[in-house]
């Protein structure tokens, strides 16, 4: 069952349609971790190797004690975002985000807690580009979005893309109290791909990327991911994630 309801745009009266287009922020995350499982796989990255072999951003005090697997379940102890105060217009490239990290103190050790951080996500997502000798959106890409079918997906949406005319609106606040701060029409927000956050997707797009994990890795006959990587992707982290829900 697919069906829609509401408005893309409340002032505008523009219907919610099937193939509407959202920012799907934090649920970009999984496709970054995706990506590293795949690396792992290829004997390309070891997870509880120090970050830093793989970034070398990280080869300093107390960053080398990061390892791969702290930044896959958020241990690493890095703040939530550091880009929050930045203009993001300004950032060329997800290897300046990741240097931000060194420039900040950690909020804890890594590995003793669990902190759960968009900084970290991106530090990871330049550890996959560093790996891979790509940009992280074309690695996304072409080893997940182009092979699951996922037309309507994009790492970030630039200005002027074709998917900008089915993007909804987006809002902050809550029922009777919405308010409106970009429509389809404005500058993107994003200028870079940011794996914490920037994808753009419909939801039955994403729909073919949880079909990934319900099947095994698989999509159709095509391996995309192990059976043991999907098991560690879908595993609990050591430590509880507290959040609003009331959900472990």
């Amino acid at each position: 069952l697919h069906d829609v309801y509401g408005w893309s745009d409340i002032e505008d009266k523009r219907p919610m349609e099937r193939d509407s287009v959202f920012c799907v922020r934090s649920m970009t995350k999984p496709f970054i971790g995706a990506s590293i499982m795949m690396l792992v796989e290829e004997g390309k990255i070891e997870l509880d190797a120090p970050a830093y072999m793989y970034l070398p951003v990280l080869d300093a005090d107390p960053y080398r004690m990061i390892t791969v697997r702290h930044l896959l379940h958020h241990l690493a102890g890095f703040p939530m975002s550091l880009i929050q105060s930045t203009d993001l217009k300004a950032i060329k490239s997800i290897q300046e985000v990741a240097a931000l990290g060194v420039q900040n103190d950690l909020i804890f050790p890594p590995g003793i807690k669990f902190r759960y951080s968009d900084h970290g996500t991106d530090t990871l997502t330049a550890l996959l580009e560093a790996v891979s000798g790509m940009p992280a959106e074309d690695f996304v890409r072409t080893r997940l979005l182009e092979p699951l079918g996922m037309q309507d997906s994009i790492g970030f949406l630039p200005d002027g893309h074709p998917l900008h005319a089915r993007a909804a609106s987006k809002y902050i606040g809550g029922p009777g109290s919405w308010s409106r701060y970009w429509k389809a029409d404005d500058a993107s927000i994003f200028p870079i791909f940011l794996g914490s956050q920037s994808m753009y997707s419909t939801l039955p797009d994403y729909a073919r990327f949880a079909q990934l994990f319900l099947h095994g890795g698989k999509v159709g006959e095509q391996t995309l991911l192990s059976q043991a990587s999907i098991d560690a992707i879908l595993s609990p982290g050591p430590f509880p994630m507290n959040g609003p829900t009331g959900l472990p």
